[in-house]
């Protein structure tokens, strides 16, 4: 493959993510910000939770930003125009698997293969992880994932193959599910079937990665003790256990049916079928049905593969898990592509393709600006907040009164909630609409020089003194020196 080609690669994938992610570009607040903020880089890597989560070279990595101490923003900015372009690097590997596989004969097969492998990496679930400061470690650990399967796989190098498995484990743990998947995938693409070969294929990832999460667990396990840092709890007792188990299964209606916001409502699941019918149809008209059953095999394997988080994590507090979830699709697309003859047969065919590629990328770069809007609206709500009571307590100590307590108290009846506010995704990042740590949102928006002591509010002041329900969303008063909140949803 010419340099021209894999440099227009990078540069597409950049500026189309750049587009993408046009609201993060000017900073984002994410669940962690406050925590980072109040500690400062270098305690949260090594002492709260980069080391004792065994990210070994995050930790370095953000301790040493600790040294130069850029502002929160400053730092989300560039470490979000790192993962992009990390990203964009992966998509150029897995743009040369396709190829490995089934060389692209023309200009039109190329634009397939881009957007295919554009799908792939920046897909729906990789929103999540584009929220935090360590949206780069991710990316960072999908590419040498994606390495390390390219080695084992293809190049039958397998040491190099296990040390980029191990070295993206110490990166983050959480992207395993996506190499466990493409594994899957890869080594069809590789036999054409599921036969002893296959199995004999698979065997070597398999073992790698077996062991890399082994010695990341022993990693996990040692660290924490010689630091002398509280253990993070890896493995929950049965009951727990049990319980996250319940609870995960449970939400998989959500979870196939609304990505848990992340995607459009019933989308996911019906251009899934869609594929499937396709490919379905392709195959009984070709009279191979072994191929449609694969592509069935192949979706399902991407579905399963967050299984492994099911009984340790909530999936809907760690959607970033469930990165093989959103490369689902996509992974039916390059089947098609390398182990079904579609390119090459009748051209309704090809068009049906062509026509499903580029559909499902318009609505995949539409959803990302849509959801990372959402995601900044959670921002500019809690923001407003803070603005408000602090232009009150302002305007009240012009007028000779020091304010140095306030009180919240919700009267929610749902009303705004279901007609104003009503996105997943905006909802369970805002403070302000969860009604919780106030204390956060204040030590991110609020003035350093307004000092306000939270108070629990007196239900019988609110009943008195303020309407419910009322038509303002923010009632503010000053009552028995306190200055009380009251927020109408």
């Amino acid at each position: 493959m010419k340099s021209k080609e894999k440099l227009i690669i990078v540069l597409l994938s950049i500026a189309i993510a750049g587009i993408s992610y046009w609201f993060f570009w000017d900073g984002y607040y994410s669940i962690d910000t406050y925590r980072i903020i109040s500690q400062g880089y270098t305690d949260y890597a090594l002492k709260d939770a980069y080391i004792r989560d065994g990210r070994l070279f995050l930790a370095g990595i953000v301790s040493l930003v600790g040294i130069i101490n850029p502002s929160y923003k400053v730092w989300y900015i560039i470490n979000l125009a790192i993962s992009i372009f990390i990203s964009a690097i992966t998509v150029l590997q897995l743009y040369m698997i396709i190829n490995h596989y089934k060389k692209a004969k023309n200009t039109k097969n190329k634009c397939i293969y881009f957007l295919v492998s554009f799908l792939f990496i920046f897909n729906f679930v990789q929103i999540d992880t584009m929220q935090f400061i360590e949206a780069f470690a991710i990316a960072t650990s999908v590419l040498l994932y994606i390495l390390s399967l390219k080695n084992t796989i293809i190049n039958k190098n397998k040491k190099r193959g296990f040390i980029y498995a191990v070295l993206g484990m110490l990166w983050y743990q959480g992207t395993v599910t996506l190499y466990i998947a493409t594994a899957f995938l890869m080594c069809l693409l590789e036999t054409k079937k599921i036969n002893k070969e296959f199995f004999k294929k698979i065997l070597n990832p398999a073992i790698i990665i077996i062991i890399s999460v082994i010695l990341s667990s022993l990693i996990v396990s040692i660290v924490p003790y010689i630091t002398k840092l509280e253990f993070t709890e890896r493995f929950p007792s049965v009951e727990k256990y049990i319980s996250i188990l319940k609870r995960n299964i449970m939400q998989m209606d959500n979870l196939l049916i609304d990505c848990c916001g992340y995607f459009p409502k019933y989308i996911f699941i019906s251009a899934s079928l869609l594929i499937l019918i396709v490919i379905f149809v392709y195959g009984i008209k070709h009279k191979n049905v072994t191929q449609p059953i694969n592509a069935l095999i192949v979706f399902y394997i991407y579905i399963v593969s967050i299984f492994i988080f099911f009984p340790i994590q909530l999936i809907e507090l760690c959607f970033r898990c469930a990165l093989s979830l959103g490369a689902a699709i996509p992974a039916l697309f390059i089947y098609i592509i390398c182990n079904m003859e579609m390119l090459e047969g009748k051209k309704i065919y090809l068009n049906i393709l062509i026509a499903m590629v580029i559909l499902y990328f318009i609505l995949s770069v539409c959803n990302t600006v849509k959801v990372t809007r959402e995601f900044k609206f959670a921002n500019e709500l809690d923001e407003r907040f803070v603005k408000r009571i602090e232009t009150e307590a302002k305007n009240l100590q012009d007028q000779g009164i020091n304010v140095q307590r306030y009180a919240v108290y919700y009267t929610t009846n749902g009303d705004r909630l279901n007609e104003l506010y009503n996105s997943e995704i905006t909802f369970y990042n805002s403070y302000y609409l969860l009604s919780r740590d106030f204390s956060n949102i204040f030590g991110i928006y609020g003035e350093k020089n307004i000092k306000l002591e939270k108070q629990f509010a007196d239900k019988e002041i609110v009943d008195k003194y303020f309407e419910n329900p009322s038509e303002e969303e923010i009632q503010i008063k000053y009552i028995n020196n306190i200055l009380y909140v009251v927020v109408d949803l």
